[in-house]
C-alpha cells in the first residue's frame, strides 16, 4: 500500500455502502463459481482421459481370450500392461500439474479484478468510473505487487495433493487387476471394478467408490478447495492494498451452509487476523471488505475529469 496514494471516505450513509458492496460481492461470486466448473471439468477430461487409456490397455487381452490362465504366469506377463498404466498416469499427471499451475495463478488474479469490480459496482471513490478495461489494467498493476512466493507455495501445495490423487489412483488400479487375476475375474469384470469417471453429476453422486470414481472425487474436492482458496487469497491481498482494516466473513446462506460457516458467518475481524479461508475442503464461503476510507490503489490513475474532486 502506498503512502503516497490519495484517500477518500465515503460520505453516503454506511448502510448503504455496506448493502451496494454486499451485493456487488454477491454477484462477483457467480463469475468465481463459473471458473471453478470450468476447471473442474477440464480436470475430469484428464483423468476420463487416463481412464480410457487404462481400460483400453487391460481390454486389449480380449484379443487373447482373456488373461491368462496360468495366475504365476499372468502376474509376471503384466510387464507391458504395467508400463502402459505407467505411462497413462505419467501424462495424467502432467497434465493436472500444468492446469493447477495455470488455476492458481488466474484464480488469484481473478480475485484481484472481481474486488476491484465489485468496487466499481457499488460506486466506491476513486473506482465508480473505472472501466472493464481499467479495472483490468488496475488488475494487473496490483498483480505485480504479490508476494511470487505465496502464490508459489499455494501452487506447490495443490500439486502434492494432485500428486498423492495420482499415485493412489495408480496403486489402485494395480490392485484391481492382480485381485482380479488372483480371484479368476474376467478382463470385463475387472474394468468395471476399476469404475469410471462420470460427467454427469447426478449420477456421480450415486456412484460408489470404485477407483476411478474415488479419484474423480478427490481430484474435484481439491479443484474446488483451491480454486477458491487462490481467489479468496486474491481478493484479501486487494483489499489490503488499497488500505480495507475489516473483513466480515460471508457464507452462500443456503441449506449447503456448514454449522462450522455458519457460526462465522457476519462476524467481523481485523484483515490481518481474518480466519483461514476456505474453512474447510468445498467451502464456498469469502471475506467483504469492511469500508469506510479507501486508498487508490498503486498505479491508479485519476481521471481530469474527476481529479479534483477525488471522485
Amino acid at each position: 500500500m502506498s503512502s503516497s496514494s490519495p484517500i477518500m471516505c465515503a460520505v453516503a450513509d454506511l448502510t448503504e455502502q455496506a448493502k451496494a458492496i454486499r451485493e456487488a460481492t454477491s454477484k462477483s461470486l457467480m463469475a468465481r463459481d463459473m471458473y471453478t466448473e470450468q476447471v473442474v471439468f477440464q480436470l475430469t477430461g484428464v483423468l476420463k482421459s487416463a481412464q480410457e487409456q487404462v481400460h483400453k490397455a487391460l481390454l486389449a487381452y480380449r484379443d487373447v481370450g482373456s488373461l491368462p490362465d496360468n495366475k504365476l504366469a499372468a502376474v509376471n506377463g503384466l510387464g507391458k500392461l504395467d508400463a502402459q498404466i505407467q505411462d497413462a498416469m505419467r501424462a495424467l499427471r502432467k497434465d493436472q500439474s500444468l492446469m493447477f499451475r495455470q488455476s492458481s495463478r488466474a484464480a488469484f488474479r481473478s480475485g484481484v479484478y472481481r474486488g476491484i469490480e465489485e468496487f466499481a459496482s457499488a460506486q466506491m471513490p476513486f473506482y465508480r468510473d473505472l472501466t472493464p478495461d481499467g479495472i483490468d489494467k488496475l488488475t494487473t498493476s496490483v498483480f505485480t505487487l504479490i508476494d511470487t512466493d505465496v502464490l508459489d507455495f499455494m501452487t506447490n501445495y495443490n500439486l502434492v495433493l494432485v500428486g498423492d490423487v495420482s499415485r493412489e489412483l495408480e496403486s489402485g488400479i494395480k490392485r484391481t487387476i492382480l485381485s482380479g487375476i488372483t480371484t479368476g475375474k474376467g478382463v470385463r469384470e475387472i474394468v468395471r471394478d476399476m469404475g469410471m469417471v462420470i460427467e454427469n453429476k447426478e449420477s456421480f453422486r450415486n456412484a460408489g467408490s470404485k477407483v476411478f470414481t474415488k479419484a474423480q472425487y478427490r481430484m474435484e474436492m481439491i479443484a474446488r478447495t483451491e480454486v477458491l482458496r487462490a481467489h479468496n487469497q486474491g481478493r484479501i491481498k486487494f483489499h489490503r492494498e488499497v488500505g480495507v482494516q475489516r473483513l466480515e466473513w460471508m457464507t452462500m446462506e443456503d441449506e449447503r451452509t456448514c454449522p462450522v460457516c455458519g457460526g462465522l458467518d457476519g462476524k467481523q475481524f481485523d484483515i490481518d487476523k481474518f480466519p483461514s479461508i476456505p474453512a474447510h475442503p468445498r467451502c464456498r464461503c469469502c471475506a467483504l471488505p469492511i469500508v469506510m476510507c479507501v486508498q487508490a490503489p498503486e498505479g491508479f490513475v485519476q481521471s481530469e475529469e474527476h481529479a479534483d474532486d477525488g471522485t
